[in-house]
């Protein structure tokens, strides 16, 4: 993060969209959706500006249809990619800017999300589709989490082991679970690639420090061992 700061507002503007989701407001849809296209115009442009060193002009490069332009000479992705996102950026999207009172189908917003998921990811290797999906419980509050404790001689299964893990250290990579499971006395075996797998259910979430941590649902399932 420190090497791109232009990634956080991305981030956290990922992560509004998650709070926007949780909520109970009816054009929750709607305001998810118009969160995701200026996030995405705003990603385009920091992009070409940072990491392809494009010197975008205020006034010239301002209209959606110049940097759209501009984007796809230089964001290698398939042209159905570009004709979906021209579709929506063009016919659907200022629908949607323009009338309150227009609903917003979830098979619609998901389709946009994941389009603006595959093109963040594509310009900025980001898991983004996890800040899509972060946690409420870690948005609404500003405590940072615990490390809780646990008793290993009650861990009977692998996700056990795993949420074990997290509770007790800090996870950034697979050799510190690894590290983990080893301290705390489990004897069952993981490749990385198990551990990667079991890191992406929704018992835990990836902090703003790249930090594994117990999401709600991981905390209740630690409660039960």
């Amino acid at each position: 993060m420190k090497d791109a700061p232009w990634l956080l507002g991305i981030i956290e503007a990922l992560k509004c969209v998650a709070l926007i989701r949780s909520s109970i407001l009816s054009s929750r849809n709607r305001l998810s959706l118009i969160m995701l296209d200026s996030t995405l115009e705003i990603s385009l442009r920091q992009y070409l500006q940072n990491i392809k060193k494009i010197t975008l002009d205020p006034k010239e490069h301002r209209p959606r249809y110049r940097l759209f332009d501009i984007a796809q000479k230089n964001i290698n992705v398939p042209s159905e990619v570009w004709d979906h996102l021209n579709y929506y950026w063009n016919t659907r999207n200022p629908q949607y800017h323009q009338d309150a009172n227009i609903s917003v189908p979830d098979a619609v917003y998901q389709e946009f999300a994941e389009l603006v998921c595959f093109m963040l990811s594509k310009m900025f290797n980001i898991e983004s589709k996890e800040y899509l999906e972060f946690p409420i419980e870690q948005l609404v509050s500003a405590s940072k989490p615990d490390v809780l404790k646990v008793d290993p001689k009650r861990i009977n299964s692998k996700t056990d082991a795993i949420v074990a893990a997290v509770a007790t250290s800090e996870i950034t990579k697979t050799q510190d679970v690894q590290e983990a499971l080893k301290k705390l006395g489990i004897r069952f075996k993981f490749s990385d690639h198990e551990i990667r797998s079991y890191l992406s259910q929704r018992y835990f979430y990836k902090d703003e420090n790249g930090i594994r941590r117990l999401s709600l649902t991981g905390k209740e399932r630690l409660a039960k061992l």
